[in-house]
């Protein structure tokens, strides 16, 4: 499949042989892994990958020869699929470790969605943010409030860490700015995963860090 998207590769250990002459192919052992290592020091590669006998279990080795092993593969495969499909659910092996459900990357989005559903409740229920009613909810990467006179506050996930991004604006005053802050941080502190940040020197945007559990 490799060779036919034009991908350079290099084979090792590819004839079929079930007598298994090299050792058990088996990619969490680490006598498969630091043969691909070795192969990889050897030709240069810019990865590799190893299967079992039933092709059901790939073993990883980037280009610097050091093994990656299967949960932070998983962790790897989550962030981009999370990004694809929100609101996703990530089935890990019953042997995983807790990387998978403490990884920050992924707690954000876990984080993100229930604040979204608390911003429409808050919607729904016609309850108002700065004193001003909510005239529309964007639900379109995170969530963007925005209220009746045109200022809003928007929550999403940041693109490049493990943060929510929260950005306020008005066209009234900056007084009206730090309180439509205010009540949207107030739901953001309803959640336990959030961290600790800086709210004294107030602008138009905040990073918020979304801790482990």
């Amino acid at each position: 499949m490799f060779e036919r998207l034009g991908v350079e590769v290099v084979p090792s250990h590819n004839e079929l042989d079930y007598n298994f002459p090299h050792y058990n192919p088996n990619p969490e052992a680490m006598e498969m892994l630091h043969d691909m290592s070795d192969s990889i020091k050897a030709s240069g590669a810019d990865f590799a990958l190893g299967f079992d006998g039933d092709g059901d279990r790939c073993g990883v080795v980037d280009d610097e020869g050091e093994e990656i092993f299967a949960d932070k593969v998983g962790v790897i495969m989550a962030r981009d699929l999370a990004k694809i499909y929100p609101n996703s659910t990530i089935v890990a092996d019953v042997k995983s470790t807790g990387l998978l459900a403490s990884d920050p990357e992924l707690i954000k989005y876990d984080t993100l969605d229930r604040l979204v559903a608390k911003l429409v409740a808050k919607f729904d229920a016609g309850e108002l943010i700065a004193n001003r009613a909510i005239k529309e909810i964007v639900t379109v990467n995170g969530a963007r409030v925005i209220l009746d006179n045109g200022s809003w506050g928007l929550v999403r996930a940041s693109s490049n860490a493990p943060n929510l991004v929260v950005v306020c604006e008005s066209p009234e005053s900056e007084a009206e700015m730090r309180v439509i802050f205010a009540d949207i941080n107030a739901i953001i502190r309803t959640e336990s995963s959030v961290g600790e940040y800086d709210q004294n020197h107030l602008n138009n945007r905040r990073v918020v860090p979304v801790k482990r559990s």
